[in-house]
């Protein structure tokens, strides 16, 4: 587990528990779309081999994040540049 990566991006991993925690449409839907998209991905990882923390499965196999968290977090984006940040438009 790489401590500092998750200290930097705690911010980040604190709106997607709270989004996750307390879900709002317009939220789940972008989300909705992120996950359909992190899903064709080759980087998509189900099983959690890549995961920064084992058993927070599926995750991004580029970065390590959860994509239960990191789909909700309207300031996060893909590392690969597939979709982005939305804080402006939710």
């Amino acid at each position: 587990m790489n401590v500092k990566k998750i200290w930097i991006n705690r911010k980040l991993i604190w709106e997607g528990f709270l989004n996750n925690t307390w879900r709002k449409p317009k939220i789940e839907s972008e989300a909705t779309k992120r996950y359909i998209i992190c899903r064709q991905c080759k980087s998509f990882d189900p099983i959690g081999t890549k995961c920064e923390l084992k058993g927070t499965n599926p995750c991004c196999g580029e970065c390590g994040c959860s994509l239960r968290l990191k789909l909700r977090s309207m300031e996060s984006e893909c590392p690969l540049g597939k979709w982005h940040a939305k804080t402006k438009e939710i």
